[in-house]
């Protein structure tokens, strides 16, 4: 899976929208996001973990609390995700459940939404999105997190965990 593209929009420390066009990086089949603590390294896992899997990407953060404390209540927190595998590209969007932008009062309270773009088709149903980008990537959430991203300290569990544990995530 490589990604392509990461929109996000009232996410963690960012206020407004940010994107990040990994397409740039094309010419390396491996790059390493670093920079120092409190730069926004674990908000990036955290929105690529979240379009993938509707999680964050480590045990210490909720999905329900991925909007920018910096953003107003009527800007809409949401990340979407473009990425290829193979030949194939695929586009994700979700909004986490957040008060948000109102049609006939000035804010409302919304509900988790998904769209997973897959074949010229749209998903919208949380369970189904995930079982078919699960399904596409060959891993389930705790194997992406050991393998593809190794936030911070992870890299040390991976190592450590047992023989037949790294066979079956090697394997996949």
């Amino acid at each position: 899976m490589r990604p392509l593209r990461l929109v996000m929009n009232a996410f963690g420390p960012y206020k407004g929208k940010v994107e990040i066009d990994f397409t740039q990086l094309a010419q390396s089949s491996l790059f390493l996001v670093s920079g120092p603590t409190g730069a926004g390294k674990t908000t990036i896992f955290d929105a690529i973990a979240y379009a993938l899997f509707d999680s964050a990407s480590g045990d210490s953060r909720q999905k329900d609390t991925f909007k920018s404390q910096f953003a107003k209540d009527t800007d809409l927190c949401y990340v979407e995700l473009e990425f290829a595998l193979g030949e194939k590209r695929y586009f994700i969007r979700r909004e986490p459940t957040q008060t948000g932008p109102g049609t006939r009062s000035k804010t409302k309270q919304i509900q988790s939404n998904v769209e997973f773009h897959k074949d010229g088709k749209v998903t919208t149903k949380v369970k189904e999105a995930n079982d078919e980008i699960q399904e596409i990537l060959g891993l389930t959430y705790d194997q992406f997190r050991q393998i593809v991203m190794l936030p911070q300290g992870s890299f040390k569990k991976m190592l450590e965990s047992n023989s037949g544990d790294k066979e079956i995530i090697f394997r996949n």
